[in-house]
């Protein structure tokens, strides 16, 4: 039964996330495309293609060593060249490949961050306004970022395919900012716990408790003059 649960919060997890509206997929052009797959071995294979022809490989390569200089892993194998896209007339686009670590982590978080960075600040023409991101063979989870917008930074938007040449997770990121310390992703959803409402009591509050003292002292003061009033009654009529 708890199988059978966990199966179905899966799968309404995976609907939900793709059945998201395609507005950035729409409205952004892509200047760069990076895949990411997972090795057996635990690497993380990567592939980026810059779509402005004659983009300097040299720029490319650059900004692959920033990157995974922020995840904290060299790149390996690194190879950057010319390579004409399928179906294309011909034209050829900067490639490379490398092998890394850190970008898709065992638990489904995906460090996304240092690639937008890296990729951000480039010269005119070469300037990457939006980026395609593609993570095969991974399934949302219930923190999987959706969407996030940073208010004149960037816009993203996420989707999962499960069929076609790409399988997993892919995400349209719109960059309006190419200054990139400011560019933040978080690499998962995680929504924040409410703080616990202090209640401060008011200066009429804290006049209260006083206020009832002095009627309660004052309702005894009454009774103890009734009374002795009654004993002094007393004695006069004896």
């Amino acid at each position: 039964m708890r199988l059978f649960s966990l199966v179905l919060g899966l799968l309404l997890i995976v609907g939900a996330f793709a059945q998201q509206s395609p507005a950035i997929f729409l409205k952004v052009r892509t200047d760069v495309i990076v895949i990411v797959r997972k090795h057996n071995t635990g690497a993380d294979l990567v592939e980026i293609t810059a779509r402005e022809p004659n983009y300097p490989a040299e720029l490319l390569r650059s900004q692959i060593e920033k990157m995974c200089q922020a995840i904290g892993t060299p790149a390996r194998g690194l190879a950057v060249g010319s390579s004409s896209a399928e179906g294309s007339t011909g034209q050829a686009f900067v490639r490379a490949s490398f092998a890394t670590n850190g970008i898709i982590s065992n638990d489904g978080k995906l460090n996304i961050q240092p690639i937008l960075r890296a990729f951000a600040g480039a010269p005119p023409p070469y300037t990457v306004k939006g980026l395609t991101l593609e993570f095969d063979n991974v399934a949302p989870s219930a923190t999987t970022i959706q969407r996030y917008s940073l208010p004149e930074i960037l816009n993203a938007e996420g989707r999962f395919t499960n069929n076609g040449p790409l399988r997993g997770i892919e995400y349209r990121v719109q960059l309006l900012s190419q200054d990139s310390n400011k560019i933040e992703f978080p690499n998962r959803y995680s929504q924040a716990k409410p703080k616990p409402k202090i209640v401060t009591p008011s200066a009429k509050n804290d006049r209260m408790p006083l206020m009832i003292l002095f009627i309660v002292a004052g309702i005894a003061a009454g009774a103890l003059v009734y009374f002795a009033m009654l004993r002094s009654g007393s004695k006069a009529h004896s």
